[in-house]
């Protein structure tokens, strides 16, 4: 246990925890848009989860007055019930800011109340969202700096990516009577799984493995109103919590090996995840091969050597084989391992050799 851990409550509790054979799972963070080594769960015993795209992907179709349509993201649990809705653009809603401070984020006391009632505000930033809501308007459009991540929104909203919201502003600045319209709508999205942008990256620690964590959709109570929910960042964000589904497979499987999953995940694409690894550890959680992986890793104070129980076939034989990128010299000792009882226990030791790498530079293997 690193210096750092005696003072980690979670890490801490999480340890005892899997001394008593209980899982813990936790994200690997939220800081992707920081680059790399921005993972929060650094723990060797816990279950460090990247949060990944699914093949439902939530879009909104914003149909601007000059009939031409932006693709937008955001989940919108409303109806405006309108053929078009007025847009209003800095000062068009403000009478007490600056021109650059209605634009930027529609910030905290810009917006008049009279100015903005039944039209929607298109704000700088994703911020004015909480601004567009407590003025009153009827819906709020925004620039993000995400892509392909959809939230779900306290009132009707969209959030365009530069190219679209520059379209919009071009719109804006063609007429004095804008207006537009939008509805959330699910598409497939067959380049899924992706990593999110927003989920953190090695190699300060990797994510063991990666799970669904974008556009989750959770259930809230029928009496509870989304205006409620988050309203200072102006969105619902279902977008990470991966652990949950996880965890679901988890309890369903009734295995309490810990990261068993990394065994039996399903690769990932380097060529659509730059980050490789960095992103999505092991790949993405496979919960059909789960169910049946053969062997589980139970290890706990390190992970120097790998420990491995079988769980698969009583008499059977596993083969080690390494596939590479890189002109790293790696051995796995020993290179067979054969067991003849179920439970059974063998480790193995992984050895990497060769020159040190760029800074900037990575190499990849599969065991």
């Amino acid at each position: 246990m690193t210096s750092e851990f005696y003072f980690d409550p979670v890490a801490i509790g999480a340890f005892h925890a899997a001394e008593k054979g209980i899982l813990v799972v936790q994200s690997a963070g939220n800081s992707g848009a920081y680059g790399l080594q921005s993972v929060t769960s650094v723990a060797p015993w816990i279950l460090s989860v990247a949060a990944s795209t699914t093949d439902r992907f939530l879009i909104d179709k914003v149909v601007l007055g000059n009939g031409k349509t932006l693709t937008g993201f955001s989940v919108n649990s409303f109806n405006l019930n309108r053929t078009k809705v007025p847009l209003v653009y800095g000062m068009q809603a403000s009478t007490s800011c600056n021109e650059s401070s209605a634009r930027l984020a529609c910030l905290t006391d810009c917006l008049d109340k009279t100015l903005v009632k039944n039209k929607i505000v298109v704000c700088d930033k994703i911020d004015g969202l909480a601004e567009a809501l407590d003025a009153g308007a009827l819906g709020s459009i925004t620039l993000t700096s995400y892509h392909n991540i959809s939230f779900v929104v306290p009132l009707p909203a969209s959030a365009l990516s530069n190219d679209d919201y520059k379209s919009l502003l071009s719109y804006l600045n063609s007429t004095k009577q804008a207006e537009a319209n939008y509805k959330t709508e699910s598409i497939e999205d067959s380049s899924a799984p992706l990593v999110a942008e927003f989920s953190s990256r090695g190699p300060n620690n990797l994510p063991d493995i990666s799970a669904p964590g974008v556009d989750i959709w959770l259930h809230i109570p029928q009496l509870l109103h989304l205006q409620t929910l988050e309203k200072t960042e102006g969105k619902l964000n279902t977008t990470y919590y991966q652990e949950p589904p996880c965890l679901a497979l988890m309890l369903l499987l009734l295995l309490h090996m810990l990261k068993h999953f990394t065994l039996t995940a399903s690769p990932m694409d380097p060529s659509k995840n730059p980050d490789a690894e960095f992103a999505y550890g092991s790949g993405h959680v496979n919960p059909v091969k789960a169910i049946n992986p053969g062997l589980v890793y139970d290890n706990v104070e390190g992970d120097n050597a790998r420990t491995v129980t079988n769980v698969g076939v009583a008499t059977s034989t596993y083969n080690a084989t390494i596939s590479s990128n890189s002109n790293l010299d790696v051995g796995v000792i020993p290179r067979i391992l054969s067991f003849k009882t179920l439970g059974e226990n063998k480790s193995y030791i992984v050895t990497v050799k060769g020159k040190a790498l760029g800074e900037k530079s990575m190499a990849s293997l599969h065991l």
